[in-house]
């Protein structure tokens, strides 16, 4: 059986030194909130949380306080489900489940997918740091971050600048913030599509590119969506050099962007830029969803004291950067980015 204890299939993910990961779950299933590129066999150093699957007993942990412990209507046999949250305002902070649907297909639901994502940034705000939801190119040490909701532009925009223009990347929907306006790369897998495959000039993997054209062709069909997306999940060293993806930038620029027909970029207010940023900047996880609300009721996480320092970064790093509105098509972006740098 499958046990939380076992630890021969171990991975770490060592995040810059600031976040140390254990975790028995697929790098497939992973690849959406941990960078492959921070993998590892093994690490040096404590571990900060430990994301397992497997059976595990409530006895397991040296107390029964200061945890959340929930399980399925199903107590016995092979489609028993259960659900542990320990120690989540210190290390190792233990993050343990039971699943049917990961035993049989190694998938897991998306909203457990976003909750192991809420605690990774939890763990970052008591170190002093937070998630972005942004992208990032930098050059000479100087970084430029893309603040978009999804599906606006950003990958592309990003993918055009560092193939076509000669900037390095940190990430094109992901970074780490640091108080001093530095910002941390956090490649997630990002999302391919025919889009991508149109506007971009240079020569990409065979491979990729009839996926997306057979993918995108297929879509035709009604309800095939359901079952084959038109888009691709891809590895971000898939198109960029591992020599091209930076690890860390000054911020000095904020790029907003907007779908229009404008085809402007101006200067706006710090009160516009931090409207904006801290709307978007905290999509794809959310720190007071029910589970963690309930966690800090009962253990006093003091989760609202992380939300606050939060909202401080944010504000630390608009206030210091120059924030531009950029209004036009996705495929235009770039080249009015451009006149700015």
């Amino acid at each position: 059986m499958n046990n939380c204890h076992d630890d021969r299939n171990y991975d770490y993910y060592d995040i810059h030194g600031i976040l140390r990961v254990r975790t028995n779950l697929s790098q497939k299933v992973l690849a959406k909130i941990l960078p492959s590129i921070f993998r590892k066999r093994l690490i040096n150093g404590d571990i900060d949380l430990s994301v397992l699957h497997g059976d595990f007993s409530i006895r397991d942990l040296d107390t029964a306080d200061n945890c959340f412990y929930s399980e399925g209507p199903i107590k016995f046999g092979f489609l028993r489900s259960k659900f542990l949250l320990a120690n989540l305002d210190k290390a190792p902070t233990k993050f343990w489940f039971l699943s049917p649907r990961y035993k049989i297909f190694h998938r897991i639901r998306e909203s457990l997918l976003k909750l192991i994502f809420s605690v990774i940034e939890i763990k970052l705000l008591q170190k002093g740091y937070t998630l972005v939801h942004a992208g990032c190119v930098e050059k000479d040490g100087d970084g430029f971050l893309l603040v978009a909701p999804p599906d606006t532009g950003k990958t592309l925009t990003v993918l055009r600048l560092c193939l076509e223009h000669g900037f390095n990347i940190l990430s094109d929907d992901m970074v780490i913030l640091k108080e001093d306006r530095s910002v941390y790369s956090y490649p997630t897998d990002f999302t391919f599509h025919i889009l991508h495959l149109r506007n971009l000039t240079i020569k990409l993997p065979y491979g990729l590119s009839k996926s997306i054209e057979f993918r995108t062709a297929i879509n035709k069909i009604p309800f095939v969506k359901k079952i084959i997306p038109p888009q691709k999940d891809v590895n971000i060293l898939t198109l960029i050099p591992r020599e091209r993806l930076s690890p860390k930038a000054q911020i000095g620029k904020i790029f907003f962007l907007e779908i229009g027909n404008k085809n402007v970029i101006k200067r706006i207010s710090e009160e516009s830029a931090l409207k904006r940023f801290s709307l978007v900047a905290r999509m794809h996880r959310d720190v007071l969803n029910d589970i963690l609300s309930i966690y800090s009721y009962y253990n006093e996480l003091g989760l609202w004291n992380l939300v606050q320092r939060q909202q401080w970064l944010f504000e630390r790093l608009v206030i210091s950067s120059e924030n531009y509105l950029v209004n036009s098509s996705s495929e235009h972006f770039f080249e009015n980015i451009l006149t700015r740098l």
